[in-house]
């Protein structure tokens, strides 16, 4: 499987945190890295109230948001 190019570029500029597992984008187009898997709401992801979770950065808004989860070792070979 392989990743969006936008969303690799966007990880290209900047360090993966060691303790993250999942990569989530919300509607307003903010990426956030997840330590464990998130929950979606009306609106985006939120961390459950356990584990990390951090702000990677942002594209534009993307109406497709529902389908923007990522576990990242379904992608380590890209």
């Amino acid at each position: 499987m392989n990743l969006p190019e936008e969303l690799k570029q966007l990880i290209s500029q900047h360090s993966t945190p060691t303790w993250a597992n999942w990569l989530a984008q919300d509607q307003n187009g903010k990426w956030w890295w997840y330590q464990v898997e998130p929950l979606r709401h009306h609106c985006g992801w939120y961390e459950n109230e356990i584990g990390m979770y951090k702000l990677l950065g942002a594209s534009g808004i993307n109406s497709n948001w529902q389908h923007q989860l990522y576990r990242l070792k379904d992608y380590q070979a890209d």
